[in-house]
């Protein structure tokens, strides 16, 4: 766990770095900047929230002690931080889609200060699914920390709202928007391919850039996959 906070801190500071020192900067850099913050920001509260849910000598009392065990023994930090990382690959994902398959409407609409409101959009949403559930469910006896649902019903309504939050809404525009960028780009190679001959090294130019693009859309897939397995085990 350790290792993973390293790593997840060097990355946060290399894109903070080299989105400084870019002469024109990216906003989409802003939102790769905001998940790995975000992953850090889900890992480090995982280990203080299991330090202290586990920890035999915190006898907890008063408002203190609920508002602990509100959110941190029961693991409601982390998960507003998981949720929000959802949601911010999601942005990401529909940024990408707009910038391949609407380039002219994203260059015209998707302002920096779309993108500024977008990952605050993550932060207060996740917060926002997490937080009221958590403090109407946390329980505070004989200074021992527990969550319970009012009913059944209740608990399974969360669990299946959460399911389809968390996975299967982010699956489906996921599928939607990488499928319709791999077909845009293939039909730009295409009508590219026909003008071959009047510029072979521009082409061949053409080719490689594009190869390039379909790989950074394979890697992305492959990360969200990850992402989504690790969603499921924690």
């Amino acid at each position: 766990m350790n290792d993973s906070l390293l790593l997840l801190l060097l990355v946060l500071y290399a894109l903070i770095v080299d989105n400084a020192r870019a002469a024109k900067k990216r906003a989409v850099n802003l939102l790769i900047i905001n998940q790995n913050l975000l992953d850090f920001a889900c890992c480090l509260l995982l280990v203080l929230s299991f330090c202290i849910s586990s920890s035999n000598d915190a006898y907890l009392t008063g408002w203190f002690g609920y508002l602990l065990c509100a959110i941190f023994g029961t693991y409601t930090a982390t998960q507003c931080a998981l949720y929000g990382s959802v949601f911010n690959l999601v942005e990401v994902t529909v940024e990408r889609y707009l910038k391949v398959v609407h380039p002219f409407w994203s260059r015209k609409y998707l302002r920096r200060r779309v993108i500024h409101a977008a990952i605050g959009f993550a932060w207060i949403a996740g917060m926002l699914f997490v937080v009221p559930v958590s403090i109407t469910s946390s329980r505070v006896e004989d200074g021992i920390c527990t969550a319970a649902f009012q009913s059944k019903a209740a608990e399974l309504i969360y669990g299946i709202v959460g399911v389809v939050v968390s996975f299967l809404f982010p699956l489906v525009v996921f599928i939607y928007c990488y499928g319709r960028m791999v077909v845009v780009m293939r039909r730009q190679m295409r009508v590219m391919g026909a003008h071959g001959a009047e510029d072979s090294a521009q082409m061949t130019a053409s080719q490689a850039q594009s190869k390039r693009a379909k790989w950074n859309i394979i890697k992305t897939m492959i990360t969200y996959s990850l992402s989504r397995r690790r969603l499921k085990t924690i």
